[in-house]
């Protein structure tokens, strides 16, 4: 801008100064949007922060339920020294051969102009009782592993998949058009997995880090009996597992006793509400709706109310490893999230204890 002074024909002057009213206005946008009210800082002090595996990014694809399971499964082997990295992809596939066949089985044959069903359809969202019943099942691999060289687009694959469903005259040419579709998408399942000397089946490693049963899921509503087992009734669970019915309060402890003992919890419940801020990474319901829970069968019935009232939705997974508190004595609980590096804390964020005691759907952590 010091030549400016210097510049003797007009024409520059003109292009300079029409630079210079660009930068001034670049200017009062930016000046604008730092000015905008920001939310105040809350201030945390960490009690309890396990250690815990990097946080990935699940994209465009709805699989964050697996994400939060198998980063649960990570962080409960890192306390014990034992440090992994599963692989989602390995599951996410395993999912998709699996609805495979009803879905071809649903399409065949179809009288036009009939609304497709469920079956007819490959849906790639699905709960932590999903993954841990298909790591049960099929086993796990290290990320190194199966990890295709660009990421894959699970919704756009089932889709191809459905079509694939759809147009396929016999299942032997069904299975081998998805076969190869995933073979180049998602890449080549290994037949054993190389570690430390030692080799394995996906299941035998699986086993490796934990066992069947270990794992238990627990919910809490009043519109089955507690301490009695129930399915969710929520579409994402597709196999229909179950999980335990426990007191609220008993499940906001199990959560802390938990933490205590090393072990991560996989959490699972609704992120469609106002209270849920993922770029100042906190989660957290409104002082008059606290004034609203109280404590006990008052808090009991108000989220019944909510979950009554579809108020209480299974939207999103994330991987509970770690407990806090503010200046005030709220307490808080640091997740682990799987949108990638894309808030304030580099992929984790607080939710309080209220913010878990309303919309808590399932949690899924170490017996």
């Amino acid at each position: 801008m010091k030549r400016l002074g210097f510049i003797k024909n007009t024409s520059r002057i003109m292009l300079v100064l029409v630079f210079v009213a660009a930068a001034a206005a670049i200017i009062v946008v930016n000046s604008v949007r730092d000015t905008q009210p920001e939310r105040e800082r809350t201030a945390f002090y960490n009690d309890i922060v396990l250690r815990s595996t990097p946080v990935l990014d699940q994209q465009d694809s709805p699989l964050c339920w697996i994400d939060a399971m198998l980063a649960t499964i990570e962080t409960d082997r890192l306390q014990l020294g034992d440090s992994v990295t599963l692989s989602p992809d390995y599951l996410a596939r395993r999912f998709m051969e699996e609805q495979s066949l009803p879905c071809f089985f649903a399409c065949l044959p179809k009288e036009k102009g009939k609304k497709a069903a469920d079956d007819d359809v490959i849906n790639m969202r699905g709960t932590a009782m999903t993954a841990l019943r298909l790591a049960t099942r099929y086993g796990v691999l290290p990320f190194d592993s199966y990890f295709p060289e660009k990421s894959v687009d699970w919704t756009s694959l089932a889709r191809k998949a459905t079509a694939l469903a759809r147009s396929s005259s016999s299942l032997t040419q069904f299975k081998e058009s998805l076969g190869n579709a995933l073979d180049r998408q998602a890449g080549y399942l290994p037949t054993a997995v190389h570690m430390l000397g030692a080799t394995y089946t996906p299941l035998e490693f699986a086993h490796s880090l934990f066992l069947p049963g270990d794992y238990v899921a627990l919910s809490s509503c009043t519109h089955h009996p507690f301490y009695s087992r129930f399915a969710l009734e929520y579409p994402d669970n597709h196999y229909n597992d179950s999980c335990l019915n426990v007191p609220l309060d008993r499940m906001m402890s199990l959560i802390d006793r938990a933490l205590e003992q090393g072990h991560a919890v996989c959490w699972e419940g609704c992120i469609n509400n106002d209270g849920f801020d993922w770029k100042h990474c906190q989660a957290d319901v409104s002082v008059n709706e606290r004034d609203k829970m109280g404590s006990g069968r008052r808090l009991q019935d108000y989220r019944q109310r909510l979950i009554e009232r579809r108020k209480v939705t299974d939207d999103h997974a994330m991987c509970i490893v770690g407990r806090a508190h503010t200046q005030d004595g709220r307490r808080w609980y640091l997740a682990k999230n799987s949108w990638g590096k894309t808030n304030g804390l580099k992929g984790y964020m607080y939710l309080s204890k209220e913010y878990l005691e309303l919309y808590t759907v399932v949690i899924v952590l170490h017996r």
